[in-house]
């Protein structure tokens, strides 16, 4: 169900990017949240429509500049959405019992694009778990293809627990303060003294509004421990048995895809799976990225969406 938020007819006529609001019910512990949405438009109306979905600590504005660029590429409407928790799909104050897992901000997209006939969807990252578990479900029967960038199968990084980890730390010292908030310079300051890399610290300060960042902690710290216990391959397995195709995107520079025996029993699996769906699962290395595929080359990415 959309609420488009309010939009004069000049608006309409000449904004490149429209807002919308895309709602669903909230209540009880494992209910549906709002989720926030920025559309795409696409001037002809047959075309695709294709919803892509940022990573953990994230928002839908991540993927925006890639995306406008798919869309122009692909003739499809996109929505960028901000995840459950994240961005401006917070968790509403009065919802403090509710808990998150995959299957449930899965749902979370599901319920929110009911009435999109959605052809394709694209997760970067942990938005391509929620991808899989999307899919998997198949609520849309238009489905035709997912896409995955840079999703690593197993359970998270330990780089990823320490950004967390550090981010706890920062917001209660914010929280200790005589004036309990920061600037984002300082912030920066208080994120790289911890340890963090300049290049996260900014990322992470961008979403920050002087006393809070862009996500709720609380839904990091309960999805976090399912990165390992995701049945990865057999979400995967599941959605090509249903004839969706699959395309997932390597950074070739993430070690991450061939550091250890899990990297490389990752690496024997999938060219497994691809043995048994050649027709229907693709994998495709971009050697001048890292995990941020969609900035590192979002040339060559662009290119690879324009040639399916």
């Amino acid at each position: 169900m959309l609420c488009q938020i309010s939009r004069s007819k000049k608006r309409r006529l000449t904004s490149s990017v429209h807002q919308l609001l895309i709602r669903s019910q909230c209540s009880g512990a494992n209910a549906t949240v709002p989720l926030y949405s920025e559309v795409i438009p696409n001037q002809n109306e047959s075309g695709s429509h294709t919803v892509f979905l940022h990573g953990l600590l994230g928002n839908g504005r991540n993927l925006k500049t890639f995306a406008k660029q798919v869309c122009k590429e692909t003739n499809s409407t996109g929505y960028l959405m901000d995840l459950r928790g994240h961005g401006k799909s917070r968790l509403p104050t009065t919802n403090s019992d509710s808990t998150a897992s995959f299957a449930v901000c899965a749902q979370d997209v599901a319920q929110a694009t009911e009435s999109i006939p959605v052809t394709s969807i694209v997760g970067h990252s942990w938005g391509g778990r929620m991808a899989l578990q999307y899919a998997a479900k198949k609520p849309s029967e238009s489905l035709e293809r997912v896409w995955l960038l840079d999703t690593v199968p197993g359970k998270a990084n330990s780089s990823v627990e320490q950004v967390i980890d550090t981010v706890d730390q920062v917001v209660t010292n914010i929280q200790n303060s005589s004036s309990g908030t920061m600037d984002r310079k300082q912030i920066v300051q208080e994120l790289t003294t911890a340890g963090l890399d300049q290049g996260i610290a900014m990322w992470l300060a961008s979403s920050f509004d002087g006393s809070d960042f862009g996500f709720d902690l609380s839904v990091v710290h309960d999805i976090l421990p399912e990165f390992g216990t995701q049945d990865f391959y057999g979400l995967l397995d599941e959605i090509l048995s249903q004839n969706i195709k699959v395309d997932l995107v390597r950074g070739g520079k993430n070690q991450e895809w061939n550091s250890g025996p899990d990297g490389m029993s990752t690496l024997r699996e999938l060219e497994e799976i691809q043995q048994q769906y050649p027709d229907k699962f693709a994998t495709h290395v971009l050697p001048k990225a890292g995990h941020w595929v969609h900035v590192d080359d979002m040339k060559g990415l662009v290119q690879l969406f324009a040639t399916k």
